[in-house]
């Protein structure tokens, strides 16, 4: 027989609440409903598996865009080493500060060279998996809870997958979902 795996069983048969911090694997999508139409799941994305993505081509000295994003990248890991431990509210003022013009900046950079690109290079293929992501993305930004991203991750460790959760993820009444 087939085996189902663990999240698709939770969907079904579980009503949850929280925040996920998932990697792109597009099966997450059913635990919560985009644009905020299901309010007992968030997921938030992990900015490590968008960094894998231009580092691959950073390496490769195949991309002066990828390397930029990397090195601009860098300093959102640097300013979580300095906030590191604190606790959520701290975090979001933080990030609020100081990491949103990072973040903010690299979307920015995304956004104006992605049309310049060809449509079919990994390079224009790591953009739209960034810019697909957005918002889940930024979500690190307001809710100290969250991570930027593995520290596996981004030292490029592919040990671990899946997803993390992230503080206070809870089983739900079911009556808070009932029509």
């Amino acid at each position: 027989s087939r085996v189902e795996p663990a999240f698709l069983h939770i969907t079904a048969t579980s009503r949850l609440a929280g925040i996920l911090q998932v990697d792109g694997y597009a099966a997450y999508n059913r635990l919560a409903k985009s644009a905020g139409a299901n309010e007992g799941v968030r997921l938030a994305a992990c900015f490590a598996h968008v960094r894998r993505r231009f580092y691959e081509l950073h390496v490769n000295e195949s991309s002066h865009l990828a390397t930029q994003t990397v090195t601009t990248m860098a300093g959102l890991w640097a300013i979580e080493a300095d906030i590191r431990g604190q606790d959520p509210a701290t975090r979001a003022k933080a990030r609020l500060e100081r990491s949103m013009p990072i973040v903010s900046t690299l979307f920015d950079l995304w956004e104006r060279e992605l049309p310049r690109l060809s449509g079919k290079s990994k390079l224009a293929e790591a953009i739209r998996y960034a810019l697909s992501r957005r918002a889940a993305l930024e979500r690190f930004l307001t809710d100290g809870r969250i991570e930027l991203g593995r520290v596996g991750d981004w030292r490029g460790d592919r040990r671990s997958r899946g997803f993390t959760v992230s503080g206070g993820f809870r089983r739900s009444p079911v009556s808070q979902f009932a029509p």
